[in-house]
């Protein structure tokens, strides 16, 4: 488990930008169905 951890805290720098972007993308599509 602690070896998942750590290429899971290795990783994040780039998954959590990406993942970021898609929340992000998914806000913007609501609020503009809402608008």
């Amino acid at each position: 488990m602690k070896k998942v951890f750590k290429s899971a805290v290795k990783w994040a720098p780039v998954i959590y930008p990406i993942a970021w972007k898609i929340i992000k993308s998914r806000r913007e599509k609501k609020n503009l169905k809402a608008g």
